[in-house]
């Protein structure tokens, strides 16, 4: 009976004998197995350390770290633009959309220093967020440093008071017994030559009529390349009074064809535009149909 339990206790097998090398089945070392990886999870949890990487299909050591990482990580910006030229962008913006220019209907000192001023920045102009200041810095970047010489300045109209004062002045120190109808009558002629003078200026200034244009050009298939086409254009069209601006744009129509938006300003009285539309028609081979996007007198 004894002998019985010792061999049930054994596995239904036979007790070793001392020192004899005691061989389990597979199932029985499956069974040891899962005790000790059971063991092993208790002592973890107990003593509150992470349990070892598993052999075979558990995440790599050091992969949860890896992932908090990612998540952490903040999102790139692009394209990004400073605060000062956005503030100076949107106050361009405002006041062209109410005058030609910055100061009225007049090309002046201010639109000079606008030019110098946008010239580092011409690659961030855009038609979308700001469509008045990108036509406007399309035409006058047109005009050469001599002419921007040439228009008014308006700084320093309050200086002109205070130099007649002064010499007023002067005047009576110089002339202590003189009449009161003396200085009278010679103000009055002071003022006299300065408005036939005023008047002298404001007679030799010509102030040339033009326009600001931009056109939609459809290409005869989708196999026309719109960056050559657009070079090709500026090149070839060419006469006095006529403009190009060297930016273009492509815009998707349908069914992957694109549009080529180009631009240019022309003197009135020297440039038609419906001739200009005629010529980029005339490339037959390239181009389908030319339409007006926008007209603006300047």
């Amino acid at each position: 009976m004894d002998a019985a339990k010792d061999k049930k206790k054994a596995g239904g097998k036979d007790a070793a004998a001392p020192g004899e090398e005691v061989k389990l089945s597979k199932k029985d070392l499956n069974k040891l197995k899962k005790k000790e990886q059971k063991a092993t999870a208790t002592a973890a949890a107990k003593s509150g350390e992470p349990l070892p990487p598993k052999a075979k299909g558990g995440p790599p050591a050091g992969g949860a770290g890896k992932v908090t990482a990612a998540k952490e990580a903040g999102p790139l910006v692009y394209g990004t633009m400073s605060t000062d030229l956005t503030s100076t962008l949107n106050r361009y913006e405002s006041t062209l959309q109410k005058s030609n220019y910055l100061n009225g209907n007049q090309l002046t000192s201010l639109d000079k220093d606008a030019v110098e001023f946008l010239k580092p920045h011409a690659a961030k102009l855009s038609p979308l967020t700001h469509p008045y200041t990108f036509a406007y810095f399309g035409l006058i970047s047109k005009f050469s440093p001599k002419v921007m010489a040439l228009w008014a300045v308006v700084e320093g109209k309050a200086a002109a008071p205070a130099k007649k004062a002064a010499k007023k002045a002067d005047d009576d120190m110089d002339d202590l017994f003189g009449s009161d109808d003396d200085d009278g009558a010679a103000a009055k002629a002071a003022a006299a030559a300065a408005k036939a003078k005023a008047q002298g200026g404001k007679k030799k200034k010509v102030v040339i009529a033009m326009s600001l244009v931009m056109l939609e050009v459809k290409p005869l298939d989708d196999t026309i390349d719109l960056d050559a086409l657009a070079p090709k254009i500026f090149k070839e069209i060419t006469q006095d009074g006529l403009f190009w601006k060297t930016e273009y744009k492509k815009v998707p129509v349908a069914f992957g064809i694109f549009k080529l938006i180009v631009g240019f300003s022309c003197e009135d009285e020297k440039t038609s535009v419906d001739d200009i539309v005629e010529k980029i028609e005339g490339m037959e081979d390239f181009v389908q149909s030319v339409e007006i996007q926008a007209f603006n007198k300047i």
